[in-house]
């Protein structure tokens, strides 16, 4: 047979060794256990751990247990995870103290084996074999402990006795026998030889014959009780040595590593059904997900009962209401407290510790930035929010206005008791109400607590450290070091692997092991390094820094993990907008031409012939690079559901300083301008739309290809996907950074009249002209075309009266218009009464548009109509500051004007909605009139209504603090009036843009000598006017 010993010959049974072999597994025999039943079915409700036991002879398989740790594993814990399971490999290799006892070290081998049992029932066993036997300990030397405790047979080796206690007594069929065919050791050198089997030469023939029978009889008695599931039979070819490592390489491993992979995973499944949530909403699904995250990451949390407690007592006392900030850089362990702090609380509500809030239970509610697919983006984190808070999910007509109602909800005293815990803020998508937390009020309801971690000196940290109330900030230490003792023993205890003191000392002498993140890669770099006798060394050489052991990660991955692919994958990552799916780099790391970072190469090639993005990378070559990145991106669970982007953003510092910067640590731009321009191609034909618009316009911005840019943005599916009717901030901004506003009022205003000249008399195509122009209105309006929106809105509004369209429809166009003049004179600083005119326009449509919309109750329309109310009472009032005439007297103006705004409050509060109530109260101050103390009143009122329920970057404090420093202006206090006009000159640009024609108004009026001299004064900054957008 081609697996027997090399060598073998005819043995004589009465031959005394052959005796004291068989004698052995009799006895061995006479313990075994009847034969239970297979494995049942595991219900479970939670995650579980998988742990899987690793047996063999250790030089002699030192390439296998590489392939185990560093692949099959990998992969396998991948899947398991996908199923709610830890999978935690048993590789014994190292972590056997050197001074340890006879005892001791049979001890933890047995030992580990037990805690397979106690974990899954049935051991999860692989055992490699072929030509050593391994330590055989002498009989005297057996502890008489390990005797009683696992029913030692004398004349056994260490591996068989694993054998027998793991899997032979107990007909295991989670076992699985790896047979290595031994006729590769005829092509080892001499020198290594002896490493890879037991029988010598230059041995007596008595001890030849014994080895040769001992591995026979294993394999005989193997056979005869497992069936040929569990045995497998692989051949291997030595190749050589590694030139740099001196290690052994070996062809055939391929097959081996898909034997053991199918076979785990095949158990593994039948033992653990996946939990069922087929029939779960998408929302109770992510629950569920952010939920089975938090499990993975609050088992072993050290060092952190200070901070764990005061997130306690913050949490479950009476009474505040600001939100808890938890403070630290990356790495710190933020992550692991936040998992452990919705660990606990849920805890702590189940046993009834947490006692209930106005007779209410709490819920609550975990968000894990980043850990989940599609976490990152804010829309995600409040529609979960809502309807954690409400029950009820968010209808599409609210979406646009999701940032206002959760702020609503959270300072609402009504809304149901919440406990909120949001890991990782400042990893959010780039929205301003992600970066500026606009969602989150500056005072809460009694009924909610809010726990927020990031590192600290980002936009969200530096935007929540200003507000008023100040937040409670707790910051995060380094560890002590009885911590990382502690970190270090646990997360190597898991593998039955530890340090002895001295190595011990010389990790804990690297400075960065103070960092959490620094020292958790750092045990994984120990943990899958094979060589025990180096263990010492490679300590001594981990690279002290976080960034700076990334790196020498990334730098072991390229040699161990696929070289220039991985190279290439991490910097697609890097270079994507939003990451990027599993399917889309497999489409571009197909072709050899994006591996090299060479622009020029790229633009020559890529251009005499188009890249066919159809191939896809082979899945074997892909598994490599994943396997290697795994522990580093996310989402966490199925890559298939989501982007795949760096977890940690100190990861992506790294890939950049490794890949992105020159040696004399500047930027290397054509490297950058190289990805993005592969990027650029891949998505220029790619067919998720979706995908696209999210991608595209970053690249082609990066490229700076403008002509394509534009070309993209016109297109009439992609305006309507990144249109927004309240403020369409992104499509704004790739028109600011890509090209200009200039550029897209006459691109929109062309498109615009195509549509017109293309459209026939139907009233089908005339309700679809309107729908057009009136969507292109708005947009040009947001962009300051005011004389383009204007005509667009008048033509929308002529195109639903051909169309004969209903009331509803043409309330919306009369609203419309209104809004657009209103805009526009809104850019004019003075009043004079040749306005009058137009504001009889704006009142005209206004009230059109009121008396429809009066003879609705739906919310959707009593919403609209509130807002209408509130800006016709504007303009009203308006119209008697300026005089009145014969259509409106001054006195009947502000009459209407107090009317109409009070009918607005009326709305807003039986809606429930704070923050329009809030622009109401502003509109209330300026129907007051000029200058009165009852104006600054609400003025004041509306301020704390919309910072309150709104968050500060909101677009109704822009008029809101305007109003407030004109008030102070006529009161003649100067210096608080440039307080306010400097917020209003500060929320225009955060919410506009510098060139927004809005924020020229508001240059000027700080650019006054009054108000120039006081910010020489406060050492402020004078405004400028932008550049022109030609």
């Amino acid at each position: 047979m081609g697996c027997a010993p090399s060598g073998y010959s005819k043995l004589n049974s009465g031959d005394p060794y052959i005796i004291r072999v068989d004698q052995a597994w009799n006895r061995a025999i006479k313990t075994c256990k009847t034969r239970t039943k297979k494995p049942p079915k595991m219900e479970r409700a939670d995650w579980k751990t998988v742990r899987i036991f690793v047996s063999s002879t250790f030089k002699d398989f030192h390439a296998e247990r590489e392939i185990l740790v560093k692949q099959v594993f990998p992969d396998l814990r991948q899947w398991c995870e996908s199923r709610n399971l830890h999978l935690i490999d048993c590789d014994l290799r190292w972590g056997i103290p050197k001074d340890s006892t006879t005892e001791e070290t049979l001890r933890i081998c047995l030992k580990e084996i037990d805690r397979c049992f106690e974990t899954n029932v049935w051991p999860f066993f692989v055992n490699m074999t072929c030509e050593r036997i391994g330590w055989i300990p002498e009989a005297n030397i057996v502890p008489q402990y390990i005797r009683d405790t696992y029913d030692w047979i004398d004349d056994l080796s260490v591996t068989e006795m694993e054998i027998i206690h793991a899997a032979y007594r107990i007909d295991n069929p989670n076992a699985l026998f790896m047979f290595r065919d031994a006729d590769f050791i005829k092509q080892l050198p001499a020198d290594v030889r002896q490493e890879f089997t037991d029988i010598r030469e230059e041995s007596e023939a008595d001890n030849q014959n014994f080895i040769q029978y001992k591995i026979k009889s294993l394999r005989d008695k193997v056979k005869s009780k497992f069936n040929h599931e569990s045995i497998c039979t692989y051949k291997v070819d030595y190749c050589g040595k590694d030139p740099e490592t001196g290690k052994l390489e070996f062809s055939g491993l391929e097959n081996f590593a898909k034997q053991v992979f199918e076979f785990f995973k095949k158990k593994i499944a039948n033992q653990y059904p996946p939990i069922s949530n087929v029939h779960l909403d998408p929302l109770t699904k992510k629950k569920q997900q952010h939920e089975s995250f938090m499990k993975s990451r609050c088992e072993d949390v050290l060092g952190r009962d200070e901070i764990l407690k005061q997130i306690e007592n913050y949490l479950y006392k009476e009474g505040p209401d600001t939100p808890l900030l938890i403070l630290g850089n990356a790495g710190s362990g933020k992550s692991s407290i936040m998992a452990k702090s919705v660990d606990q609380a849920i805890k702590h509500i189940a046993s009834g510790q947490l006692k209930k809030h106005r007779g209410k239970d709490w819920n609550v509610f975990c968000h894990f930035v980043g850990a989940v697919p599609g976490s990152t983006d804010i829309d995600d984190i409040l529609q979960r929010l809502i309807k954690e808070m409400t029950g009820q999910e968010v209808r599409d007509n609210e979406r646009s206005n999701i940032v206002q109602i959760t702020s609503s909800h959270l300072s609402n005293e009504n809304t149901n008791p919440t406990l909120i815990i949001i890991d990782a803020l400042n990893q959010l998508d780039e929205e301003d109400s992600a970066k500026y937390v606009t969602w989150l009020p500056a005072k809460l309801s009694p009924s909610i607590r809010i726990v927020l971690s990031m590192i600290g000196d980002t936009a969200q940290g530096k935007t929540l450290a200003a507000r008023e109330p100040k937040p409670k900030e707790i910051l995060i230490q380094e560890l002590d070091e009885t911590a990382r003792k502690e970190i270090v023993s646990t997360m190597l205890g898991k593998y039955n692997k530890r340090l002895d003191d001295e190595q011990m000392n010389y990790l804990l002498r690297k400075s960065s092991s103070h960092n959490p993140l620094w020292l958790s890669i750092a045990c994984e770099e120990l943990r899958v390094f094979g060589s025990f006798r180096e263990i010492s060394n490679k300590i001594n050489t981990l690279a002290n820094g976080l960034l700076e052991l990334e790196q020498q990660v990334l730098q072991r991955f390229e040699e161990e993990n696929g070289g220039k692919l991985l190279v290439a994958a991490v910097c697609l990552i890097e270079t994507s907008g939003m990451g990027l799916l599993e399917i889309e780099l497999l489409s571009i790391l197909s072709h050899d031409v994006f591996l090299e970072a060479s622009l020029d190469k790229s633009e020559k090639e890529c251009s005499e012939k188009k890249v066919n993005f159809s191939e896809k990378l082979p899945a074997y070559r892909w598994a490599e690079v994943y396997r290697a990145l795994r522990p580093f991106i996310r989402p966490f669970g199925d890559s298939e559901d989501g982007r795949l982007d760096f977890y940690h953003r100190s990861l992506s510092k790294a890939v950049r300083k490794r890949y992105f910067y020159k040696e004399d640590g500047s930027e290397n731009t054509d490297i950058f301008q190289w990805w993005h321009y592969v990027l650029t191609e891949y998505f220029k034909q790619t067919t998720n739309f979706h995908r696209q618009i999210e991608e595209l316009p970053i690249h082609l911005i990066a490229t700076k290809q403008t002509k394509h840019l534009e070309d993209f943005l016109s297109q009439w599916d992609v305006f309507e996907k990144l249109f927004d009717p309240l403020l369409s901030k992104k499509l704004l901004d790739y028109w600011r950074t890509g090209s200009s506003l200039r550029n897209m009022g006459a691109v929109y205003y062309n498109l615009g009249q195509n549509f017109k000249n293309s459209i026939s008399e139907e009233k089908k195509d005339l309700e679809e002209l309107s729908h057009k122009l009136e969507k292109l209105s708005i947009i040009l309006a947001q962009g300051g075309e005011y004389d383009r929106a204007i005509e667009f809105s008048k033509e929308a509004l002529e195109a639903a009266e051909k169309a004969g369209s209903d009331k509803l429809r043409l309330a919306s166009l009369y609203h419309l218009l209104s809004y657009v003049l209103d805009e526009q004179l809104k850019l004019q600083e003075y009043m004079y009464r040749s306005q009058l005119g137009v504001m009889r326009e704006i009142i005209n449509n206004f009230e059109k548009a009121i008396d429809i919309w009066s003879e609705s109750n739906k919310t959707d329309i009593l919403h609209i109509l509130g807002r209408c109310l509130n800006r016709v009472s504007f303009y009203y009032s308006g119209y008697a500051l300026r005089g009145g005439d014969e259509h409106f007297s001054s006195t009947t103006a502000t009459a209407l004007a107090k009317e109409r705004v009070e009918k607005a409050i009326g709305i807003f509060t039986k809606l429930g909605d704070r923050v329009m109530e809030g622009d109401c109260w502003t509109t209330k101050g300026v129907v007051l009139g000029r200058a009165c103390s009852e104006q600054i009143k609400c003025y004041t009122t509306a301020i704390e209504m919309l910072t309150l329920a709104g968050g500060e970057l909101n677009i109704n404090l822009d008029r809101c603090y305007l109003n407030t420093a004109i008030y102070y202006e006529e009161t003649g206090d100067y210096y608080k009036a440039y307080e306010y006009f400097q917020k209003w000159y500060h929320i225009g640009i955060a919410l506009y843009g510098e060139v927004h024609p809005r924020n020229v108004r508001c240059i000027n009026t700080l650019r006054e000598p009054m108000y120039k001299r006081i910010a020489l004064e406060k050492g402020d900054k004078v405004p400028q006017f932008p550049a022109s957008e030609e």
